[in-house]
């Protein structure tokens, strides 16, 4: 597959010989740039550390729950596709995942909620392959690992990310291809889209902390 026919990625090889594929601006054709456009690059930066961080956490309780919710239906499903995603059930908690995301690659909060986003247009087009503890290992860290390729202005080579998520390096190049190919490359989020989220993200833990 040549990624260098495809719009906006672009093959890069690294020191030790090994090529990575990359995200750029399709504009530009810059490697280290913001992508998303100056209009949600605003409305996140104006966020609030306090409102960044209150996402984050709601980011992880809608995981955990759904993985939750997923895991009880898994064995009513027979076939699920991509299977590349599928592995052994992950041993550590969402929270946990997120947490060692967000020390080692230091990715914005944000990023965070925007993986969710691409994990919905990934479900939408894919809603066999349920977010489960067999599946969460490698969707979550792919769709993370694209929105900072995406947002942020610098981020780290999938070398770095395959030691973040405890996948081959091997493994985790073909599974970026995958995902990007799978939702079409529409990796850009306005920012309605991502306001909207955060407002349900943020709706949805408060209407479970009041249940609690």
């Amino acid at each position: 597959f040549d990624s260098q026919a495809m719009p906006g990625v672009v093959s890069v090889e690294t020191e030790n010989g090994i090529v990575e594929t990359r995200i750029c601006s399709a504009k530009t054709d810059q490697i280290n740039t913001c992508a998303l456009g100056l209009d949600v690059c605003m409305e996140i930066e104006e966020e609030s550390s306090e409102g960044q961080m209150e996402c984050f956490r709601a980011v992880c309780e809608l995981l955990e729950d759904l993985i939750r919710v997923n895991d009880c239906h898994q064995p009513i499903i027979v076939e699920q596709r991509p299977a590349a995603f599928i592995g052994k059930p992950f041993e550590f908690g969402v929270a946990w995942y997120l947490d060692r995301m967000s020390k080692y690659s230091r990715a914005s909060p944000c990023c965070f909620g925007i993986a969710v986003i691409y994990l919905a247009r990934f479900n939408a087009r894919h809603p066999s392959l349920e977010l489960t503890s067999r599946t969460v290992q490698r969707l979550l860290l792919v769709a993370t690992m694209l929105a900072t390729k995406f947002y942020e202005d610098e981020f780290f080579l999938n070398s770095t990310w395959a030691k973040i998520g405890d996948i081959p390096l091997a493994e985790l190049n073909a599974l970026e291809l995958t995902f990007l190919l799978a939702i079409d490359f529409d990796l850009n989020v306005h920012a309605d889209d991502y306001a909207a989220a955060a407002a349900d993200l943020r709706a949805s833990a408060a209407a479970r902390r009041a249940r609690a």
